[in-house]
């Protein structure tokens, strides 16, 4: 079914198109640089037919004849190798296509001017590149690709985001829980408890210490009974699934994994 008539989402005024995007641990720690792992998945140029015929970069790594598939959606410094990894062992371990469409469309925030002046301005430049108003059309493109290149995942289709790529996935779970069956999100940002109460499908939250231990979304998940939970990571820091993980750290390598295994474990049971 084509999600391309689901303008509620969309054009939606309510709270979610103004919800801050970003907290102040996206500022704390900038990217790592230097990686020297070889993605196992390919970046592939895709057209958005419902999008006006609008062209998106697609990383996708996995198997391509399956029936589970996991929109994956990365932080604010976009393609990056140690998020393609991350999203590899995803693959790997759940045995499904994993796709991360690149969805500020060239414009992820720059490593290199990673500098105080320009941190102070990235809640602006989030809201014209990465605003709720202006990935949501997107994301209904990236659902009528996904349908029509791996019909078989139509009804088990799942969401990671990571830092702000959390954001929307926690309000995708309610403007688009027609076609998601869960979402997770490491080190999610600026996350709030009514993201939890409203959010229609279950969710995995595994926030590091600079998130804390989210208590009051782990009871209001708690509460839903359908699998949702928070498991906190104290000893991580915000990023550490994403562009500032350094794999070359054994505890970050290792915490990561767990990470994934959890993701992993509870898409099984929720796909």
């Amino acid at each position: 079914m084509s999600t391309s008539n689901n303008t509620t989402a969309v054009t939606s005024k309510s709270a979610e198109q103004a919800a801050p995007l970003h907290s102040a641990a996206c500022c704390k720690r900038a990217p790592v640089v230097h990686s020297d792992y070889t993605p196992k998945g390919a970046v592939e140029t895709v057209t958005l037919e419902s999008v006006e015929g609008k062209s998106m970069e697609v990383y996708s790594t996995g198997p391509a004849n399956v029936t589970r598939a996991i929109i994956f959606i990365y932080d604010i410094f976009g393609f990056h190798p140690a998020t393609f990894q991350v999203a590899d062992l995803l693959s790997e371990q759940l045995k499904a296509r994993v796709v991360m469409p690149d969805l500020l469309l060239g414009h992820a925030f720059d490593a290199a001017t990673w500098t105080p002046q320009e941190q102070a301005k990235l809640g602006a430049w989030l809201q014209n590149h990465g605003g709720w108003h202006v990935v949501s059309p997107l994301l209904v493109g990236v659902f009528d690709w996904l349908a029509l290149t791996y019909p078989a995942t139509r009804d088990h289709t799942g969401m990671v985001g990571l830092c702000w790529g959390g954001k929307v996935t926690l309000i995708s779970l309610m403007a688009f829980a027609d076609h998601l069956r869960a979402g997770a999100t490491p080190h999610p940002s600026a996350s709030e408890v009514n993201d939890a109460i409203n959010a229609k499908r279950p969710v995995l939250v595994l926030p590091s210490a600079d998130e804390g231990e989210m208590a009051d979304m782990a009871a209001v998940l708690a509460e839903k009974k359908d699998g949702s939970r928070v498991v906190p990571f104290p000893d991580m820091h915000h990023g550490f699934c994403g562009a500032r993980a350094d794999f070359r750290d054994e505890k970050n390598r290792q915490r990561t994994a767990e990470a994934v295994q959890l993701m992993a474990e509870f898409f099984e049971q929720v796909l």
